[in-house]
């Protein structure tokens, strides 16, 4: 019922605003108006009393009806009215339509007599109770919507500290750390089991996040089931999810499903988390263990569950219950929630009894600390009979929640329940969302406030009382994307979700809002009614003719017609005038019809990934009240004239400048003439300034050819052509066509100047600069989070990024004349760097960074740049990045040594100088250095060269990449990195490397490695360690406890097996894949017990089996596709030879 409430408000806006007023008074409707306006005014107070009753008799329903339909037929001809005037500026057509229509409104007194019926029913009672038991207190949204920065604080809060589960989480870590060596099961499961709104998925997240737990599994998958209460449990969709949550497609075949999802998880110890189970069919989990079980031994399932029917299907080694908050920590919520972190309260003796109630559930506290923010708490009606947690002994599921959206705003809870639009967990862009709240009319701006910042303030407070929960957030720390909370029932009636393979996905008259899902959507599927918005999930993209549908759209607010292999809209457009939000993105349009441009009304145009589209529209600036225009990926080669007029955008993703730009005396021609003017009648850069209102990201590409700077005037006011953009995050600046030497057309360090943005900007992206220097940009943005420059041909140095403070990822690719990464001005580093050591950080925040294929790089600084550094106070520090976590360098063949980095996990390093080292680091003050300090590393990629393994400490080192190294002959040659990586190498590839022969002196010192694969290195045999004199099976009998996974693929001169294999006792998954010299295996695999997958594909010459397979009688999976022609003969059932063998193995698969 709010969304109507909502329209009745809207409605009540248009009927009071002054141009109605000023045309009706024209049209002789003065009276009938102000009866109009009484009459709306009433109508919000009925929509509320009747939301109220949870029962209404078949006549007053029926009474309900008529008035939504009364109430949207009103707001669609104010609307329409209101359009109209703002286009014409008040000066109706004396052939306009439109006073006939307002006479036949008038003439029809539905409205009113709805009310009046609808009163008498309901007895005249004011049913405005807030919510279930009648709390006596209401939240003030008018000092919680004005509170944004205490907002913004709340919900930083909320997501990145989890109070009172620590315990919990170490709890969980124990039972996934337990001998997880030494289980001889490829995988176990975890339930963690509570009522819905306790924590399980926010405590199985901080357990996956865990440092312990990443160190420990060489895989981790998080998979939102989320199959509702009591649904039915698919394992082959969870397997298909599973597959998604790896980044790999998947098929409804059940056979290429096993093939797909055991080809991703053999050779790993793997941690693959179920959220939000149901489902208590045995069979089906039985079906899912049989998938999961090629695995390293010690992997593990959690589940998290509000099923105890769910729990005992499982049959889990370990279960979990987690129960509410101690009193502690739930004062400390509340006190966090309410107060703010770190602040204390007074324990008001009825709020500590409140609290008490709540037994722990964490969303009955943030929902009482959300009220408690919003008010004086000693102004709080609170009562013995307010229980803010109310068990429900069938479903187990506290009330709060199921209540919580009565408390809420009438604008508020529009915008909530139109998440009804979206099946149970979908995750929602942010950006989509808020644009489709604008689009309805939902979002009222506040005195001085724009629409925007309006609609970022519902969504916070959404956010911050848990209705809505982030799920996704960029670099930047701001949510892109949420999905609704799974306790919240926000279903409405005005808001259908079809379904075109169910047997019933009739619409009814009543629905304003529609997602259509399914295989297919049919013209019947949109009879002529009200809906006012329309979303698809269509995924075989058929969709009938859009000219055939515009009759029946004609109160479209928004429309989403995304990847309907559209490659032309019809003219007709334009008769959806109340249309605010159109998305055509990734459709096959060439161009747009020039008729879109008379939507007077659009707010959203989104032509993301439309690769085709050629232009916009010449008079696009007719669309005054477009907010946001997302060309992303277009084809476009400028921009149309006119782009300054559409000073309402808030979001424009690109801007493609022309080679020319339009003359003074084409600019100046009038409109009329605009469509004549040619291919040259294009915007410039000089619009962008006009665009002040700009948010998010914009991209700017800007021609070879281009001429045009001469425009002195831009610099006025406040920087260049960006400089007035304080809202904008992020600008990317793409200089196209141009060689490095060619002539330039202009100056790129003059236009850089020009574009210079405003000192909010937190990212910045620059491709193909030419100038030599972009000091002046990064020495007035001291906000920068992310900076990525890539083949930035003249710079020989950048600017002094170390000093910003809040840089976090940095990238720079491709830059040929790259000598020195920072510039010190011919003066030595230490002169540059005199400071007092405490008041200077190197890089403070950098966590990222990446440096690549810039073949001049020698260093950092020119001179002794990695030493220690004599400050001004004669104290020494030494430069270090303290917070990297990831370094990527590759491709700088000049670079030997780069400074500490103490706390790196991730490293790769490729194609640099033979002698390349990372200095030690040193701390002067505690005389602390590498030395005694624990190793951070735990992930090692080299490529091309295994010798800059020797200056890293390896200590810590749990995976190892080896890869393109056409030197190494003999793993010897880095034995001493793998000596000390010994006690803690969990997994190594070897790949490309095609002058390797011998594996010996380094495999065999790695006795806890568990996954080992060699990939592409075609001259290696394992001959030399067969040829050995000593008899002693090494390498391979030092891997005997620890080794569960081998992958041999591409060794082509490889014909047996080395020997010493029989002694890999705990091998259970064996793959040997193109190796075309490879005959058979040896007779001594019956010595594998543990075997459970055994593969050998596309081996041209294998065509027989052993007779100890028959040994193997733990094997599960056999897969001998693609070998000699005739094995899959001899493996027939029952007459081939070897099928006796093999006949004891579940799954065997062998293709030719």
């Amino acid at each position: 019922m709010s969304t109507l409430r909502n329209v009745a408000e809207t409605l009540l806006t248009a009927v009071g605003s002054s141009m109605v007023k000023e045309v009706f008074s024209k049209w002789g409707f003065e009276s009938e108006l102000n009866d109009l306006i009484n009459t709306v005014s009433e109508v919000g107070s009925v929509f509320r009393d009747v939301g109220a009753k949870h029962e209404l008799s078949v006549e007053t329903r029926e009474w309900v009806q008529k008035l939504k339909d009364a109430v949207c037929d009103a707001d669609d001809l104010f609307d329409e009215i209101l359009t109209v005037a703002a286009q014409t500026k008040g000066r109706f057509q004396r052939n306009n339509k439109l006073p006939d229509k307002v006479r036949d409104f008038f003439s029809d007194s539905r409205m009113s007599q709805c009310v009046k019926s609808i009163r008498n029913q309901l007895g005249n009672s004011s049913c405005t109770c807030i919510c279930h038991g009648n709390t006596g207190f209401e939240v003030d949204y008018q000092l919680i919507m004005g509170g944004e920065c205490d907002i913004r604080s709340r919900i930083n809060v909320r997501n990145n500290e989890i109070v009172g589960r620590k315990d919990d989480m170490n709890a969980v870590i124990d039972l996934l750390l337990l001998d997880t060596n030494n289980l001889k099961d490829d995988v176990s499961f975890i339930t963690i089991e509570g009522v819905r709104g306790m924590g399980k998925t926010a405590l199985a997240q901080l357990v996956y996040n865990d440092q312990r737990v990443r160190d420990e599994f060489s895989l981790r998958l998080w998979v939102q089931v989320s199959n509702g209460d009591g649904g039915k449990l698919n394992a082959n969709e969870i397997l298909g999810k599973i597959l998604e949550a790896a980044g790999r497609f998947y098929t409804d075949t059940d056979d290429l499903l096993s093939i797909e999802l055991t080809e991703e998880l053999r050779g790993k110890k793997y941690l693959i988390v179920l959220d939000d189970v149901s489902g208590k069919d045995q069979e089906e989990w039985v079906a899912l263990r049989k998938f999961l079980m090629f695995s390293v031994g010690g992997s593990r399932i959690i589940v998290t569950t509000c099923s105890n029917d769910t729990t005992r299907a499982i049959r889990s080694e370990h279960t979990y219950e987690l129960k509410g908050l101690s009193k502690e920590n739930s004062w400390l919520l509340l006190e966090m929630t309410s107060f703010g972190k770190g602040q204390k309260h007074v324990i008001h003796p009825e709020l500590a009894e409140i609290v008490e109630k709540c037994e722990g559930f964490p969303p009955a506290i943030k929902e009482l600390g959300i009220v408690i923010f919003s008010q004086d708490i000693n102004k709080l009606g609170l009562s013995e009979e307010h229980a803010l947690a109310t068990n429900d002994e069938d479903n187990r599921t506290p009330l709060t929640h199921n209540l919580i959206p009565n408390n809420l705003e009438t604008r508020l809870k529009s915008c909530l329940s139109y998440c009804a639009m979206f099946p149970k967990d979908f995750i929602i862009d942010k950006k989509m969302l808020l644009e489709l709240w604008m689009a309805q009319g939902y979002v009222v701006p506040l005195d001085g406030q724009s629409m925007v910042d309006a609609a970022e303030e519902y969504f916070s407070i959404l956010l911050i009382r848990c209705l809505l929960q982030p799920v996704k957030l960029d670099e930047y720390g701001e949510v892109v994307s949420c999905k609704v909370h799974s306790l919240l029932d926000v279903g409405a009636q005005e808001i259908c979700v079809v379904d075109s393979t169910a047997d019933n996905n009739m619409v009814e008259n009543n629905v304003l809002h529609l997602h259509h899902i399914g295989s297919e959507c049919r013209e019947s599927s949109f009879p002529k009614s009200r809906i006012r918005s329309f979303i698809h999930g269509i995924f075989d993209r058929s969709f009938p003719p859009l000219e055939n549908l515009v009759s029946s759209w004609m109160c479209l607010r928004a429309v989403d017609l995304h990847e309907l292999n559209i490659d032309s809209l019809p003219e007709s457009i334009s008769k959806l005038l109340h249309l605010r939000y159109l998305d055509l993105s990734h459709n096959h349009l060439r161009r747009l019809p020039n008729s879109i441009t008379k939507l007077h009304n659009l707010q959203t145009l989104n032509l993301d990934g439309c690769t085709n589209l050629e232009q916009l529209p010449w008079d696009i600036y007719k669309l005054v009240n477009l907010r946001s225009l997302n060309i992303n990926s277009c084809a476009m080669c400028s921009m149309p004239l006119g782009m300054d007029k559409l000073t309402c955008l808030h979001v424009l993703t690109d801007f493609q400048v022309a080679e020319e730009s339009v003359s003074d005396k084409e600019e100046s021609s009038s409109e009329d003439d605009s469509s004549n003017s040619g291919e040259k009648n294009v915007g410039t850069l000089k619009d962008l300034k006009a665009l002040s209102n700009l948010r998010g990201s914009i991209s700017i590409s800007i021609p070879a050819e281009y001429k045009d700077v001469n425009d002195n005037h831009i610099l006025e006011g406040r920087g260049g052509y960006l400089g007035s953009m304080e809202h904008l995050k992020e600008v990317s600046i793409e200089f196209q066509g141009h060689e490095y030497g060619d002539e330039l057309a202009i100056n790129h360090e003059d236009l850089l100047e020009k574009l210079q943005p405003h000192s909010n900007l937190k990212g910045v992206g620059l491709w193909y600069y030419q100038g030599t220097s972009f000091t002046r940009w990064t020495s007035s943005l001291p906000n920068l989070i992310k900076i990525e420059i890539e083949s930035a041909m003249g710079l020989q140095h950048l600017s002094l990024l170390s000093k910003l403070q809040y840089l976090k990822l940095l990238t720079v690719s491709s830059m040929d004349n790259l000598v020195y990464m920072e510039d010190t001005n011919g003066r030595s580093s230490s002169s540059d760097y005199a400071q007092e050591p405490s008041n200077f950080t190197f890089f403070p925040s950098l966590e990222e960074l990446s440096i690549s294929y810039s073949p001049m790089l020698k260093g950092w600084w020119e001179g002794d740049q990695h030493q220690q550094l004599v400050a001004a106070d004669g104290s020494c520090w030494q430069p270090s990045f303290k917070r990297l976590f990831k370094l990527s360098i590759l491709g700088c063949p000049k670079l030997e040594s780069f400074p500490p980095c103490p706390r790196v996990k991730t490293l790769s390093l490729s194609k640099l100088d033979e002698n390349f080292k990372i200095m030690e680091f040193r701390d002067v003050v505690d005389d602390y250095n590498d030395h005694n300090r624990p190793s951070a590393l735990r992930k090692v990629n080299v490529f091309e060269n295994i010798g800059y393994l020797k200056s890293l400490s390896m200590s810590s080192v749990t995976s190892l990449s080896i890869t393109w190294d056409h030197k190494v002959e003999r793993l010897s040659q880095a034995k001493e990195a793998f000596r000390s990586c010994s006690s803690s190498l969990r997994r190594l590839t070897i790949q490309g490397c095609e002058n390797l022969r011998s594996v010996s002196q380094g495999l065999e010192y790695l006795t806890v490695l568990e996954s080992l694969s060699v990939i592409q290195c075609p001259v290696l045999t394992f001959s030399e360690e067969d040829d050995s004199n000593e008899d002693d099976g090494m390498p391979w009998r030092a891997l005997h406890q620890s080794l569960r996974s081998l992958e041999l693929w591409g060794v082509e001169s490889m014909s047996l097996l080395p020997s010493g294999m029989q002694y890999l006792s705990a091998l259970q998954d064996l793959t040997i894949e193109r190796s075309q010299e490879f005959k058979a295996l040896p007779e001594w695999i019956g010595c594998l017990s543990s075997l459970k997958s055994l593969r050998v594909k596309c081996c041209l010459e294998f065509d027989s089996l052993p007779e100890t397979m028959r040994s193997l009688t733990n094997l599960k999976l056999l897969d001998l596709s693609y070998c000699k022609q005739g094995l899959k003969e001899k493996c027939q059932n029952p007459t081939g030879n070897d099928w006796p063998k093999i006949q004891h193995i579940s799954s065997i698969i062998i293709s030719e």
